[in-house]
Formats: structure tokens, sequence, C-alpha cells
């Protein structure tokens, strides 16, 4: 432990992250404590809000006071689609870096997008956008689409809720399984 602390690691971004509904986010924490013990506190931060709202609301600073280590962010893409310009959202992950950043200038935020959706017509190139800006930002981006069903695939619509608002169980266990092995070397 660094100083006789835990690190801390923060999962941040929509209802996509299923923390009602042992989701990736809940099983991800779960599988982080089993391997780290006490040496990492892992805490959720879920909001059902665009990118905007979040910054607005105070929400970065929620999560600045945890004070952890690693964010791994889940900037709203899906939430912002159609609502909030691919510029303003950028900048709005910006500022959230820099928020949480305020608070312990060594954190290092991580970005992935949410789920992907079946025959989506903007949103795929919101997330490749999403994908440029992590590089051109030097920003570590896991992108666990790689592991889903193509977005013109209709197998796709059985790893989603109905609506597509968030993954089901079965995506849940997709996302989980790609994050587990990036977090989890044994895994």
């Amino acid at each position: 432990m660094l100083n006789e602390q835990p690190f801390k690691l923060a999962l941040v971004g929509s209802k996509a992250l299923g923390e009602e509904a042992n989701g990736w986010s809940i099983q991800l924490q779960k599988a982080l404590a089993d391997a780290y013990g006490e040496t990492l506190d892992v805490k959720i931060f879920q909001y059902e809000e665009q990118s905007d709202q979040f910054i607005t609301s105070g929400h970065g600073k929620e999560v600045a006071e945890f004070q952890p280590d690693i964010v791994l962010f889940e900037p709203f893409t899906l939430n912002d689609n159609g609502t909030v310009t691919l510029e303003d959202s950028h900048e709005n992950i910006h500022t959230f870096i820099s928020t949480v950043q305020k608070e312990k200038e060594e954190a290092v935020v991580i970005l992935q997008p949410p789920h992907p959706i079946h025959n989506a017509t903007f949103y795929p190139s919101e997330v490749e956008a999403l994908e440029k800006f992590a590089k051109d930002n030097n920003l570590p981006f896991l992108n666990h689409w790689a592991k889903w069903p193509a977005v013109e695939n209709e197998e796709l619509r059985s790893y989603l809720l109905e609506d597509q608002s968030a993954p089901n169980d079965k995506g849940h266990e997709v996302w989980f399984t790609y994050l587990n092995e990036y977090f989890i070397a044994d895994a």
C-alpha cells in the first residue's frame, strides 16, 4: 500500500455501469477485491445524465473528493448522442480530468466507450472520435467493443436491454470479462 493507504480506483459513467443490476462495475469491483484485497479501494460513481449535466451538477468534484489514483471513465458518449456536440463532450472530459487532477495531480484517467447499440447511425463515429481524442491527449483507451457482436449484427440486440439503453446480463458479462482481463493479470 502507498503510505499504508489503499490504491483507489473510481469507476465513473452512465447507467451502463449497471450498478443496480449486478452489472460489469459490480462484478469488476468484486473481482478486484478478491484479487487485491484491502490494497485496493474501488468506488462506483454512476449518473443518469449527459456530460454537460455531469459537469454542471458538480459530480466531477464528488469523484475528485474520493482522490482516486485511477479513474476508469465512460464519458456519457451515448447519453450525449444527438444532444451535446462532440466538441462540447470532449471539452467536458477535459474539465472532468482537470477537476480530478486538482485533488490528486498524479491521477490517471482511462477512457472507455459505453456499450455498442444495434444499427446506430452516428454513434459509432462518435466512439471513434472518442478513441482519437484519447490518443491525441495521451489518455489510455479501453475499446471493449472488439468483444461484442458488430453494430450491424442483429445478435447484438441479445446483449442489450430492449431499449438498448444499457447492457443486459449477457452484455455486462462481455464488458466485465474484457476489463477483468485488463486489470487482473492472471484472469
